[in-house]
């Protein structure tokens, strides 16, 4: 049923997704990151939809298959490698919020990486530490192709990055050379990229530049009608939800997003910061000589 419902928002979504590719006029962005431009952006979340399907079949089993867990972890993060799995950049302001299509993808990937993080916290218990780094290096790598889609799921994965820090603490000092670098080299991979962050804000301020001029589109247009008519939500949106689009009003808009993005960044750092912190606590703890 869960699967269904998903392949059926997907086809639900791909004439939405149009329309406001042709509403948005800043989609291409001509970078080595490849933001998605339109015709490329329905195939992009599509890529997704088996792997999502196959993780959402995994979570349903009344017991989870630790060798299952851990090869769908594998594909998502070959995938990511690869380049088939790509950043979920939004084309629209809002998407990546509620039930939306990117939110669940991003939903499901969590949850694997929750399922590979309590199989390692079993593997602790038992004091398997050699089990348990190998599912925590999955959990670090398993989110890699979403992490960076936007503001929001930098800041999530890096939240969850600091609970894998927390069984590394645990698991790092009782293991062999071999499995501490592959654990230095996993907890590296968790510190934030600058130049993604920057691209992630100047993303985000494209979508607010082009939201605001659709909105001065559609004040002019209304206030280009002869006379006035009743307003209706479909012939006279602004007015209908008791707004009224005017310059002013989108240079304070502006100011809000810019602010909100503003604080965002500062949280995503921060969070990044506490991480860099823990890192530096974990590998005094059995430094691992000759990785820097």
């Amino acid at each position: 049923m869960e699967a269904r419902k998903l392949l059926n928002i997907l086809m639900a979504a791909a004439p939405i997704m149009l329309m406001a590719g042709i509403a948005t006029h800043s989609r291409t962005f001509d970078d080595p990151f490849q933001w998605p431009q339109v015709s490329e952006d329905h195939k992009r979340v599509q890529t997704y939809l088996p792997i999502v399907l196959q993780t959402q079949k995994l979570m349903k089993s009344p017991m989870i298959d630790a060798t299952e867990a851990q090869t769908l972890a594998r594909n998502w993060i070959d995938g990511a490698n690869n380049g088939s799995l790509r950043p979920l950049v939004p084309v629209m302001l809002d998407e990546s919020t509620g039930g939306r299509i990117r939110a669940r993808i991003i939903d499901t990937n969590q949850a694997l990486i929750r399922i590979l993080v309590s199989i390692a916290d079993e593997q602790i218990e038992k004091r398997d530490f050699q089990g348990a780094a190998q599912n925590l290096v999955l959990a670090t790598d398993t989110g890699t192709a979403l992490k960076y889609s936007n503001h929001l799921s930098v800041y999530r994965y890096t939240l969850t990055h600091h609970s894998v820090l927390m069984r590394i603490q645990k698991v790092y000092p009782n293991v062999d050379t071999d499995s501490r670098k592959s654990l230095a080299e996993a907890m590296n991979r968790m510190k934030a990229d600058e130049d993604r962050l920057e691209k992630i804000a100047i993303r985000l301020q494209q979508l607010v530049q082009s939201e605001q001029e659709l909105n001065r589109e559609i004040h002019s247009l209304e206030s280009s009608q002869p006379e006035p008519l009743e307003a209706s939500f479909f012939e006279h949106p602004a007015q209908a939800k008791g707004e009224h689009y005017s310059y002013e009003s989108d240079a304070d808009s502006a100011i809000q997003v810019s602010e909100l993005l503003s604080l965002d960044i500062r949280q995503c750092k921060a969070a990044d910061e506490r991480n860099r912190l823990m890192i530096r606590q974990i590998m005094s703890l059995a430094p691992n000589k000759g990785f820097n």
